[in-house]
């Protein structure tokens, strides 16, 4: 069996019309700015994520936002992607910053998720940035929104910690633990529980609680990190040998090559698609107002991913 990268793939399709917001190059540049103050970013990072354009991610994923949110969940993206760069995306751990390390630093950043007042030691370098991003979600959002999204990062970091051990013991998850695991440790589930904040269309707690509304989100969110894992997975062989990357997991479960898995997954991201789509038109009769916002911005965020992946060299998950 080999898992060699292979060099072509199929473009990815989803059928959303593309759109971005009209703040794009500011919000990039501000967001920038704001993590440079923040100290998460050295300048050779800096650089780099100027020259991918990194802030143009929210606005395509978001492009019909007041300004000031989408800064903030553009500031949002800029946190994910430090904490991945500098303490997850690494090659094999030292002790700085193996499992047991990673474990303790994300235990006080969750608690700094929950409580923006509580202290920073010990948070790392994304503490002060994680605290001013809180304390930003809670003037915006309401007070169960604002709980959901925090729950949101511990379960973020709670993936942080879970890629950490596998990557100190050289061990590759399993199809069933990955694809469960994987929404977490992308992080995008803190991006999606803003949605209904952001775009002024707080979600009524019975349309929140609709099983078919929360599957469409599932959806959305495997189908936004499968989709990076994709087209990042050359790139991601490269650097850390691609050990959390659906591409690498579908080819060991298979017994196949790389090419075979990508195969395998475009299949697979049929089945999403067509799903997503059934279940789109079930739900047009039983959605508030609220609702059917909430499910065009799902609708943005994997159609807006792609369309970043074509015009940028940074990705979110």
């Amino acid at each position: 069996m080999t898992t060699a990268p292979i060099t072509t793939h199929r473009r990815l399709e989803f059928p959303a019309a593309p759109a971005i917001s009209p703040y794009a190059e500011e919000t990039h540049h501000a967001s920038l700015l704001w993590a440079s103050l923040h100290g998460m970013l050295n300048p050779e990072q800096y650089e780099r994520l100027d020259e991918a354009r990194i802030g143009w991610l929210a606005a395509r994923t978001y492009p019909h936002l007041p300004r000031h949110f989408l800064r903030l969940l553009s500031d949002w993206h800029l946190w994910l992607y430090a904490m991945d760069d500098g303490y997850v995306d690494r090659p094999p751990p030292t002790p700085a910053f193996g499992p047991g390390h990673m474990v303790r630093m994300a235990a006080r950043l969750s608690r700094i998720a929950a409580d923006p007042s509580a202290s920073l030691t010990g948070g790392g370098r994304c503490a002060a940035a994680l605290r001013d991003v809180r304390r930003r979600v809670g003037a915006m959002a309401s007070t169960a929104r604002t709980q959901r999204w925090s729950e949101a990062v511990s379960g973020y970091l709670m993936g942080v910690c879970w890629e950490a051990t596998n990557n100190a013991a050289a061990r590759l998850p399993e199809l069933a633990e990955y694809t469960a695991m994987r929404r977490l440790s992308s992080g995008l589930w803190t991006a999606l529980h803003l949605i209904d904040a952001g775009a002024a269309c707080e979600l009524p707690d019975r349309q929140l609680a609709d099983p078919a509304l929360d599957e469409l989100a599932d959806l959305a969110a495997n189908l936004v990190c499968w989709d990076n894992d994709y087209c990042s997975y050359a790139k991601e062989t490269r650097r850390t040998g691609a050990r959390h990357n659906l591409i690498r997991v579908l080819a060991a479960h298979h017994a196949c090559g790389a090419d075979e898995a990508m195969r395998r997954y475009v299949a697979l991201r049929a089945g999403h698609v067509a799903r997503f789509t059934e279940l789109e038109a079930a739900l047009a009769d039983r959605l508030t107002p609220e609702g059917a916002r909430y499910v065009q911005a799902l609708k943005h965020w994997i159609r807006g991913h792609l369309d970043d992946f074509s015009h940028s060299s940074s990705h979110f998950a």
